[in-house]
């Protein structure tokens, strides 16, 4: 009878994902491995301490092969200096192991050997100190050591040091080749709290245990007690220092992108200056402190005469480079820092003069117009040949707010496109 196949909608068949299909044969084969483990231990007899150091030792070296093929895969930065990380750390506990299987199968105990053994196993824990898999091989460790004190001798009790190496080489095959060129998901970007958690105080565990082991062999080894303290102050400070100076780099790009984003958001994206929101927000601060320090205020609104004409004869491109001129020209006829130039909308410009009477508003007005006309800006010859632009000007006379200013100026440009344009009326 041929096998059927499971069919979507279409008729079309779901085959299984290769990555599923993977899985399962990597979780296949670490079955196998610790069937293989269990088997050789039970038929070894005297010799199950030689086999047991055999997988103690290749279950690191696989975590070692599949954390330096993560970090070869791996795109450069945080992530491929975390398998980086890990693979130093197997390399250690490897180193470790393979001291350690010597001295006890060869009866030898050197005390060198020993000496470089236990540093060996020390130094492993140091790049995992932020990693969930530290904490996994502890519960393993710990579980296989109190079995041991037990008494317990059965062989599944010898897998327990490896399950943790096994489960590291298992998750290595989840990263894939294209791992380099992709971004994480969300998913990824955001912690969980036990990760949190975690991150946030193993450091403060690792310190806290080589105090206590300095106060503990205080008195029967005192060199010993002074270097565990020297280098969990050690430690502590480091990180101290590390985590300021990232808070003090991070706050300094927040503070560069908050300044940045702000100006972008008060910049006319086409003619570099002030746009419409910065002129909003600088007619209010300027009203409030000319009627506190009953100081004149002037307002011009600038608009470019047959800018309609212009665009239709040109096109549109030309336009744009037309109002760029006229804004650099309306520009540099401001007198002080003070005043502001903004484009007001479409081809309309405003500017605001801080502490300007009439015939200091009058002179501003007249020498935008001529830096307009300076500009030579070409328009069509039905035109007059070049680019002009009609002013109208207002003061704070009388009014409770900007809006009566603003009304003020508008009407005095409309009387300006009336009486003949290119001119200032106010």
């Amino acid at each position: 009878m041929p096998r059927r196949h499971d069919t979507d909608a279409t008729g079309e068949c779901l085959a299984m994902p290769p990555t599923g299909r993977k899985l399962r044969c990597w979780i296949a084969l670490g079955a196998c491995y610790v069937l293989a483990q269990l088997a050789l231990t039970a038929c070894a007899g005297t010799r199950a301490p030689w086999v047991s150091y055999a997988f103690s030792i290749v279950s690191p070296l696989l975590a070692l092969a599949a954390c330096c093929r993560c970090a070869y895969v791996s795109a450069a930065g945080a992530a491929r200096t975390g398998w980086t990380l890990f693979a130093v750390a197997m390399l250690f506990w490897s180193t470790g192991m393979l001291l350690s299987s010597w001295q006890d199968l060869s009866g030898q105990v050197a005390s060198d050997a020993t000496y470089f053994s236990d540093f060996a196993y020390f130094m492993y824990g140091a790049p995992l100190l932020l990693t969930m898999f530290l904490w996994c091989y502890a519960g393993c460790a710990g579980a296989y050591n109190y079995l041991t004190l037990q008494g317990v001798t059965e062989p599944w009790s010898e897998v327990l040091p490896g399950l943790p190496f096994l489960l590291l080489v298992l998750l290595t095959t989840r990263v894939p080749a294209a791992q380099a060129g992709m971004a994480s998901t969300p998913a990824q970007r955001v912690p969980q709290k036990l990760t949190l958690l975690i991150d946030n105080f193993s450091p403060i565990f690792f310190t806290a245990a080589l105090l206590g082991l300095g106060f503990a062999v205080m008195r029967t080894h005192f060199y010993l007690a002074a270097a565990s303290l020297f280098v969990a102050l050690l430690v502590h400070a480091l990180r101290s220092a590390t985590l300021q100076s990232r808070y003090m780099q991070s706050e300094r790009a927040l503070r560069a992108a908050h300044d940045k984003l702000e100006k972008l958001s008060l910049t006319d994206g086409l003619t570099g200056i002030a746009n419409r929101r910065c002129f909003d927000q600088t007619l209010q601060l300027e009203w409030q402190r000319a009627t506190r320090d009953n100081k004149p205020l002037a307002l011009l609104i600038i608009d470019i005469d047959f800018f309609k004409s212009l665009n239709d004869a040109f096109g549109h491109p030309y336009g744009d480079s037309c109002l760029v001129q006229i804004a650099a020209a309306l520009h540099s006829a401001l007198p002080r820092a003070s005043d502001l130039s903004a484009r007001f909308g479409g081809e309309e410009f405003a500017a605001i003069l801080p502490a300007t009477d009439r015939a200091g508003a009058l002179a501003v007005a007249h020498k935008m117009q001529q830096a307009i006309a300076a500009a030579a800006i070409v328009h069509a010859p039905s035109r007059g040949g070049l680019v002009t632009a009609s002013i109208g000007l207002a003061l704070n006379d009388a009014g409770q707010t900007p809006a009566p200013l603003l009304a003020a100026a508008d009407q005095a440009l409309y009387r300006a496109k009336q009486n003949g344009r290119n001119r200032v009326e106010g």
